[in-house]
């Protein structure tokens, strides 16, 4: 008999954090494991259990329910208390006035210190600490960060990993500033621990747009904001009046109450001023965009395609940054606004799937074709999916001079 030394320890550590449960009368959060696989009457749910929250995805559908199970339902259970809202409003005055001083985005994190540990008060520069608000064993975080138009970017801040090695990830929330709240491709492949995470869009207006979502494993989830913070509701009252003209009739009165997440106006509060010290506005180094509208990219099939089939919404030499390109196209008509996301002009956005470039305006560049078809790949993939053509005209343009 040959024992597996590496077989045997991997199904030990396996079985330390993973459990497959049925959904009973003898389920018990309590007892679950990180990761846990439950059987339901109506399916199979992937449970996965943080110190802050259960996050329950379905993972299978069963074509028929299985008697003496309970149903379970996708989503969120909260095991801490919810976040007072005045720490998200918190974040909304500090994102508006970072993007009035810098016209940027902006980041907030939330943490739960389970543990009751204490906090460094110093960074590991040996500079105090700032950007810190505690409030019991919810700890609200203000990241050193460098953020952009279209980017905020924390990854150099020590702190950031401490607080998620030392305490429990609770939220991550970033700003959009003048554009709607939604989830970018570049929010996917950044977001990916267990947690919850938000946005705030659209800030300047009297009702700013927000969306929210948890991430366990692969899932991506949109969520209610008042899973979990403490979100302010408004309740409506209806009274309807029945009545006839038939003999004996007696009119009847109903009233029906509905409620709802309050949705604006949101004033100012404040919030420690130490935080606008965390913000820097990174620099952004600017492009013209020459790239001329009769210029091709050949399509995977062979068919030349152009790289723009509308008149563009900035002239040809517009000189400026991509992500002011950008935001001019989110904060314009073209786009049309939806709850917790966006969706682009109404024409193809699969124009540019698998282009490549088949002709340089300049000969000089043909020596470079690689790197710069790969460098116009990644910048152009994003906004191909949303078909911003203006964009990937600009893009391409700026890749063409090699200034970005």
């Amino acid at each position: 008999m040959t024992l597996n030394l590496s077989n045997l320890l991997a199904s030990q550590i396996a079985s330390q954090v993973t459990e497959y449960l049925a959904y009973d009368s003898n389920y018990n959060t309590d007892s679950l494991k990180k990761i846990n696989f439950v059987t339901a009457a109506n399916g199979l749910f992937r449970v996965e259990k943080t110190d802050t929250a259960v996050f329950k995805t379905k993972v299978q559908d069963f074509k028929d329910s299985i008697p003496g199970l309970n149903e379970m339902t996708e989503g969120p259970e909260l095991l801490v208390p919810k976040i007072p809202f005045k720490y998200l409003q918190m974040a909304l005055s500090f994102y508006r006035d970072v993007h009035t001083k810098d016209g940027t985005e902006a980041s907030l994190l939330f943490f739960w210190n389970k543990d009751n540990k204490a906090l460094p008060v110093k960074y590991s520069d040996d500079t105090p600490m700032k950007g810190l608000l505690v409030d019991g064993q919810l700890v609200v975080y203000v990241p050193r960060q460098e953020n952009s138009t279209g980017l905020s970017e924390f990854h150099g801040d020590p702190m950031v990993d401490w607080l998620r090695q030392n305490l429990s990830l609770l939220a991550e929330t970033h700003s959009h500033h003048c554009m709607n709240a939604f989830f970018s491709s570049t929010d996917d492949a950044n977001e990916n621990s267990t947690q919850f995470y938000g946005v705030w869009g659209q800030i300047k207006n009297e009702k700013p747009a927000f969306a929210f979502r948890y991430v366990t494993g692969k899932s991506k989830k949109l969520i209610c904001p008042s899973v979990l913070f403490d979100w302010p509701k408004i309740v409506t009252t209806s009274t309807h009046v029945i009545s006839s003209t038939v003999p004996g009739f007696e009119s009847q009165t109903f009233t029906e109450t509905a409620e709802e997440l309050y949705l604006g106006p949101f004033e100012n509060i404040e919030y420690p001023a130490e935080w606008m010290d965390q913000h820097v506005k990174k620099y952004v180094p600017k492009v013209k965009s020459t790239y001329p509208s009769n210029s091709y990219l050949a399509k995977a099939n062979g068919k030349l395609q152009p790289l723009s089939g509308q008149t563009s919404l900035f002239p040809e030499d517009y000189e400026g940054d991509l992500y002011g390109l950008e935001e001019a196209l989110y904060g314009s008509h073209l786009l049309n606004e939806g709850y917790g996301g966006h969706s682009a002009v109404p024409f193809s956005t699969n124009d540019f799937e698998n282009a490549e470039i088949v002709q340089f305006l300049d000969l000089k560049d043909e020596v470079n074709k690689l790197d710069i078809a790969d460098n116009v790949a990644d910048l152009t993939a994003d906004y191909a999916k949303l078909g911003y053509n203006q964009i990937i005209e600009a893009a391409i343009g700026a890749v063409k001079q090699n200034q970005i």
